[in-house]
């Protein structure tokens, strides 16, 4: 099992957080910005890096943290912990996914063929049923980088699950043609006249259309989905909705990234910290879940 507690490093993203939010001024964070210029933060960044800096890091890099989060905008968190580079190794896709693969697959590293620079692999030892690129990232990142120190960071309105509830609400079903004494007639699907389907049509004529998005999108967003229907009452009955659920599948990635630890990297599972952290983009401010 991965670590429970928060370690050194992420406690440290925590502080440097709250620091930071609590120094800024309109001023420091986007000097442009005072005089209505588009400007960004790096006068808050500039003290991090001595004029070496790039010469020293331009070899290799040397992160302490991986850190799983959502593409939007508003959510970097190397830029709220005013983090300097070469510190936070980062993945980033819509609301932080990290998803369970239809199975986890040990390596067979004696089945592994090294032919210089190539390794082929059979098919039947490493399959892409993972479907997402963050296994590998997590494979990188405590391997060759030996980071021991996971986050998975989730924030407030998300658009990913703003999206993935609107889905799965557009798709809720109506029950009157099911209804209908006349649904077993052969001609029924041709337009039936009865109260019950004129009803139901009537009612789908006057009601918004229902909400899609693209197809890959709309995949990309199913995991999302079924946590909200495995959680439907606790989700629905929260004060935000959507932030409720943005938590939940927070805590689902980690426990998917320790799954994956303990199954493909058991001999140092138990060195990794795994953390998911909240951020509320109405306060700027991290905090653990």
């Amino acid at each position: 099992m991965a670590k429970k507690f928060l370690s050194k490093n992420i406690r440290e993203l925590l502080e440097s957080n709250q620091r930071f939010i609590k120094s800024l001024s309109l001023k420091e964070l986007n000097p442009a910005a005072a005089n209505g210029v588009s400007g960004s933060s790096v006068g808050v960044k500039n003290s991090l890096y001595d004029s070496n800096y790039f010469k020293k890091t331009t070899h290799a890099q040397a992160p302490k943290v991986l850190m799983f989060g959502c593409a939007d905008s508003r959510s970097s968190a190397d830029i709220l912990t005013n983090t300097p580079l070469n510190n936070i190794f980062y993945c980033r896709n819509i609301a932080n996914v990290v998803t369970k693969p239809t199975s986890f697959i040990k390596l067979d590293k004696k089945k592994l063929k090294d032919q210089q620079t190539n390794s082929i692999t059979e098919k039947a030892d490493y399959s892409m049923q993972f479907g997402t690129g963050e296994w590998g990232v997590i494979d990188l990142a405590v391997g060759p980088l030996s980071i021991r120190d996971i986050v998975v960071c989730a924030h407030s309105n998300c658009g990913g699950v703003v999206n993935a509830l609107r889905l799965d609400h557009s798709k809720s079903t109506c029950k009157h043609s099911s209804e209908c004494p006349n649904r077993h007639k052969k001609d029924h699907s041709q337009g039936c006249k009865c109260k019950k389907c004129t009803d139901c049509s009537n009612h789908h004529k006057k009601a918004d259309p229902p909400f899609s998005l693209p197809p890959m999108l709309s995949q990309y967003l199913a995991p999302i989905i079924d946590l909200y229907r495995s959680n439907k009452e606790s989700v629905d009955s929260a004060p935000v909705p959507e932030d409720q659920l943005a938590v939940l599948n927070a805590l689902n990635s980690k426990s998917n990234i320790e799954l994956y630890l303990k199954e493909n990297h058991p001999n140092i599972a138990n060195e990794i910290c795994v953390a998911a952290l909240f951020l509320d983009l109405s306060t700027g401010l991290l905090k653990p879940l």
